[in-house]
């Protein structure tokens, strides 16, 4: 474990207290040495007490801090003794409030350094009774959402690709917190864990949530399926998909999770009433087709399934009596009941081919409570379309559009929606021919669309200056057909922070004081468009983006020499390291011989 300098120690540890490294108060200097010299340089121990300290439920005093200081024990001074650093992560994790104790306790399911997406967990704990809400104008997943965050505030796990808005893709659980956290859950019998080499809990228990992470050498395993009836959550990972009991082994599950399943052995998943959460994936590749039981209508519990990659073709009937069903992922051929107007609870919608479900197009006006929504449309009637875009107009919680159409649908959206003001992403797989009305109309009242996807055959100057006035975009991907230049300025794009702009011309300029707070640019050039446009320098203006860490570039080397791409490349290459940030530079190639 590398240590950390007295200096760099309290660098960290003030920066995230006081969120600045010399904001810390005369009458705890003191006390912060004493405690920085228990946690030995150690970086987790100094993140972990810090991020104890910098609860809003533990005030900024002399008393407060001394009675913690003297809670670590001796710390880490004098070595790295794991036990020490265990008092260390339990101050932590018993300072939590009960409910995010349970919802940490639940990540013991998960193998060593595994990544666990974000979704699928908040669906995981809403489906277990973890997540309450009070307020039913409130999203049950917002409040998890919120569960994930303060985790993440208070060091307990790790977040994995943060996107543009500041939310973590997934999580990991540094192995001495997931060694606590096992800990706890075997003192409390939270979770039972077959790794194929041993079991992490004892067989004369009854199981509550069972883990099945590698398979073994032996065929058959009966100590998994001992004391089945009162298992709770079931969570198979790839490699141990033949221990799976059978289900009928179980009667009061809430959660199952396969990885590696096959269709077929689905019959019995009707006869599991009390099912909320079911999220499947295939072991099969190429897919083989299949169908869901008819029986699946009998769980009116159930509120998460997640079937993306099965070969699931139509989604029976009995489907629409899941009136409980918050979050629906299918796949795209996957086709829909034309009832499912009835499932007023849904919430998540990904991803619908609307070619394969016409009748659902009028039933969608009644989802009126989804948030995310993804659709395909290649084959409409003008009628059909118009039909579609009235059902949007009814959804006034839609927070993420992702739209996959050709340009008939695709204008007809953006003439005709009126987007929600809760609206922050949208994304557009297909050409606009003009700037969507709804955009062009008032980009000041889209106050939270933080997030823009959009394709056009070509934009106008005063079109780029319309996307520029969206008070909150910061992220922006534009992707132009027949574009012939493109000049930005510094009259815009004021919170952007992500630039990817797919341009076949390569006459693009970035003036000074152009896209301010951009850190990322993404973009391709011909190298030969740009020698014949009288740029034979490659000068794009990158000198100009203040802000700027990260270039990504696509060189589009067709009918020019080799030597000629790497004059580019060198240029490109001299940007960045003139630039003051010294950003870095990615750089790959299409067309080379």
């Amino acid at each position: 474990m590398k240590h950390l300098s007295d200096v760099d120690s309290q660098r960290l540890f003030y920066k995230r207290i006081f969120s600045h490294e010399d904001g810390c108060p005369h009458e705890l200097v003191q006390v912060s040495r004493d405690i920085l010299k228990k946690c030995g340089g150690v970086p987790l121990a100094i993140i972990t007490i810090a991020s104890l300290l910098s609860s809003p439920m533990r005030s900024k005093t002399n008393d407060k801090w001394d009675a913690l200081l003297n809670s670590i024990g001796h710390g880490l001074a004098e070595g790295d003794s794991m036990e020490e650093m265990q008092k260390v992560l339990s101050l932590s994790y018993y300072d939590l409030p009960s409910h995010l104790k349970t919802c940490l306790l639940y990540l013991s399911i998960f193998p060593e350094d595994y990544e666990i997406p974000r979704d699928q967990l908040i669906w995981i704990w809403i489906a277990e009774g973890f997540v309450k809400c009070e307020k039913h104008e409130t999203s049950l997943f917002d409040f998890g959402d919120s569960y994930f965050n303060e985790l993440i505030n208070r060091s307990m796990i790790q977040p994995i690709d943060i996107n543009v808005e500041g939310k973590a893709r997934a999580c990991r659980v540094d192995d001495m917190v997931l060694d606590l956290i096992l800990h706890v859950s075997t003192a409390k019998n939270f979770v039972t864990i077959f790794d194929g080499i041993k079991r992490k809990t004892s067989s004369q228990i009854k199981v509550r949530r069972l883990a099945l992470q590698n398979s073994v050498v032996e065929p058959t395993m009966p100590q998994v399926t001992m004391s089945m009836s009162q298992v709770r959550s079931v969570i198979v990972f790839m490699p141990a998909i033949n221990l799976m009991p059978p289900l009928s082994s179980f009667h009061v599950l809430r959660v199952l999770d396969i990885e590696g399943c096959e269709l077929h052995n689905l019959r019995y998943v009707g006869n599991l009433y009390h099912l909320r959460y079911l999220r499947l994936r295939s072991k099969n590749y190429p897919l083989k087709s299949g169908e869901l039981p008819v029986e699946i209508g009998n769980l009116q519990f159930l509120q998460t399934i997640d079937i993306i990659g099965l070969a699931v073709e139509e989604l029976p009937w009995a489907f629409v009596q899941l009136r409980q069903l918050m979050c629906l992922r299918v796949g795209e051929n996957t086709r829909l009941p034309g009832e499912m107007g009835n499932l007023a609870s849904l919430e998540v919608l990904s991803t619908v081919f609307l070619d394969e479900s016409p009748n659902f197009v009028k039933q969608l006006q009644s989802l009126t409570r989804l948030r995310e929504l993804s659709m395909l449309a290649f084959e409409m009637d003008m009628a059909l379309m118009e039909t579609l875009v009235e059902s949007l107009c009814k959804l006034q919680k839609i927070e993420t559009l992702d739209v996959q159409a050709l340009p008939p649908l695709l204008n007809l959206i953006g003439n005709s929606w009126v987007p929600p003001p809760y609206l922050r992403r949208f994304f557009a797989h297909g050409p606009f021919l003009a700037m969507p009305t709804w955009i062009k109309r008032d980009p000041s009242l889209l106050s939270n669309l933080s997030v823009l996807t959009i394709q056009f055959m070509e934009l106008s100057q005063e079109d780029l200056q319309i996307l520029g006035r969206l008070p909150a975009l910061l992220s922006l991907e534009l992707d132009l057909t027949d574009q012939d230049k493109l000049l930005i300025g510094a009259d815009g794009f004021h919170c952007l922070k992500v630039f990817k702009i797919w341009i076949f011309s390569c006459d693009l300029m970035f003036q000074l004081g152009a896209m301010p707070r951009v850190e990322n640019i993404r973009f391709s050039f011909s190298v030969q468009q740009a020698k014949d446009g009288g740029n034979a320098d490659f000068d794009f203006g990158l000198g100009n983006l203040l802000s700027l860490e990260h270039i990504d570039v696509v060189v589009r080397c067709y009918e020019v020499t080799n030597g000629e791409v790497e004059e580019a490349e060198a240029a490109l290459r001299h940007v960045a390291q003139v630039h003051p940030n010294h950003p870095t530079l990615k750089m790959g190639r299409v067309g080379a011989t």
